[in-house]
């Protein structure tokens, strides 16, 4: 009788507290001064309270205008910045890549023509 007393009980606190709104609603999500920390730090430089709030903000704008434009113009700045600073198979990567295909290629295409 007391474990459904506390099942009762469980059910009823959660209930009650679900009701709760732990965040509050942005008033008006694209005016909001974490779309200028993203513009002006990029995504990457944000930690992580202030990436969740922007995602949510972005969330929110898009819902509420349908404009994504700004939120796309950021993440394009970020890909091409990282593009920039990224360097494609450039001196041990590509070396032991090369390696790796080679390998790969000798195991299984001359390993099979020998088996025939």
């Amino acid at each position: 009788m007391k474990f459904i007393k506390n099942i009762i009980l469980v059910l009823a606190v959660s209930n009650v507290l679900s009701g709760i709104q732990l965040i509050p609603k942005i008033e008006n999500p694209c005016s909001d001064p974490i779309i200028a920390v993203a513009k002006e730090k990029g995504l990457k430089g944000m930690n992580v309270k202030e990436t969740i709030r922007y995602l949510r903000v972005e969330r929110d704008c898009i819902k509420s205008e349908g404009n994504d434009k700004t939120f796309y113009l950021i993440e394009s700045k970020e890909y091409q910045k990282d593009y920039e600073q990224s360097r494609y198979m450039v001196s041990w990567t590509s070396t032991f890549s090369y390696c790796v295909g080679v390998s790969i290629f000798y195991y299984f295409v001359l390993g099979w023509m020998a088996d025939n």
